[in-house]
């Protein structure tokens, strides 16, 4: 039988003791060592959080019959922007898949948010109403919200749609497809991004598109540089929900921000990314409304920033084989406004600055433009 053979009609477990057997002795100093130690942390018993709040919902979720369906959809909302919450809405009314079912979580809902939501939902039509299941939590920061929608999440995988971004028809069909190609990996489609702004109308907000689109988030996974910068948006992620309900691997509650790039980057590095080259959804930014940008200063995203990248220089990688070189990150700032002077910042530190300078005029000299300044 041929090598290839044999390792496909070996169990999982077999290779497993299979390898035990042949790494057996192996220092303790080595990096396979302590490869080998941490999915053993991880993949052991959960941490305290998940066994105390979130296992009861997951085994209660569980035991109730009836189908299941292929994804999740977690909306996260405080019913404080009625109108972006509509059109979220409207966009998966008109899915061409319909094997999902909708969480939404009223997330510290005022009696006005509240009020807001209850409207939205008697504004449903049956179809979606019949797989929407809506729940409200007074805890913790937004992240929170994510956790309590996993748990109650009955689908094979979950992808999470704020209540202000928008999807195109076929958002659940190219996850359904990825996950059929690849069962168990992490799926990342590509999208676009866009400027928008709010505007008073005679009855209401008016919602308009400020420039363009764009494409900074329309390319393939790339390790290396996500390690560095974020360019996965939320509503283009889907993750399979046996992470969250096996091994209870949890969103990092502790983080105010960026807390989908920590727990994309946990996952993509133990279950592996799976592409998704087509543009699926539209992520707002909104240039005059309300949003995470907006709600937390400089300094929260900065701290939560330092509290990742700590955490990935902790973190032992495996990078899969055929996986990007490190990028250029510049072309990838128009997206990530808010962080532009951090970014700038940290790449100073990289060289002296003499040296530094003394680059940069050559670089003009040549005819270029420095995006550092």
């Amino acid at each position: 039988m041929e090598k290839k053979e044999t390792d496909r009609a070996e169990s999982f477990s077999d290779r497993l003791r299979r390898l035990a057997a042949l790494t057996e002795g192996l220092g303790e100093g080595t990096s396979l060592y302590a490869y080998i130690g941490f999915l053993l942390h991880i993949f052991g018993e959960p941490e305290p959080l998940f066994t105390a709040r979130y296992r009861p919902i997951v085994e209660a979720e569980a035991a109730k019959e009836g189908k299941r369906p292929f994804l999740s959809v977690v909306m996260r909302t405080q019913g404080r922007r009625p109108e972006m919450l509509r059109e979220a809405l409207l966009c998966l009314m008109g899915q061409t898949d319909d094997d999902f079912e909708l969480l939404l979580i009223g997330h510290k809902l005022d009696e006005a948010g509240r009020a807001q939501l209850s409207c939205c939902m008697e504004e449903l039509p049956s179809s979606l109403r019949e797989r929407l299941r809506v729940f409200e939590t007074e805890r913790g920061n937004r992240t929170s919200p994510l956790n309590l929608g996993f748990a109650h999440a009955r689908g094979a995988y979950a992808a999470v749609l704020d209540d202000d971004d928008l999807v195109f028809d076929d958002w659940v069909q190219r996850f359904h497809e990825a996950a059929q190609e690849a069962p168990g990996a992490v799926l990342h489609a590509y999208i676009v991004t866009q400027k928008w702004e709010t505007q008073a109308g005679e009855n209401g907000l008016l919602l308009r598109s400020a420039a363009a689109p764009g494409a900074e988030c329309c390319s393939d996974f790339c390790y290396s540089r996500e390690l560095a910068v974020n360019l996965c948006p939320l509503l283009g992620l889907a993750f399979p929900l046996e992470a969250f309900r096996r091994w209870g691997l949890l969103f990092d509650e502790s983080l105010s921000t960026t807390e989908d790039w920590d727990y994309l980057m946990r996952l993509a590095f133990l279950f592996g990314v799976r592409d998704i080259p087509q543009p699926t959804g539209l992520y707002r930014l909104w240039l005059n409304a309300e949003n995470s940008q907006t709600a937390h200063p400089a300094q929260e995203w900065e701290t939560n920033y330092e509290t990742i990248q700590r955490k990935f220089r902790q973190m032992p990688a495996l990078f899969p084989a055929g996986s990007e070189k490190l990028e250029r990150v510049d072309r990838y700032l128009p997206v990530l406004t808010p962080r532009r002077t951090l970014i700038k910042s940290r790449l100073r530190r990289l060289t002296p600055p003499p040296l530094w300078r003394a680059a940069r005029r050559v670089y003009r000299a040549l005819g270029g433009k420095s995006w550092l300044g």
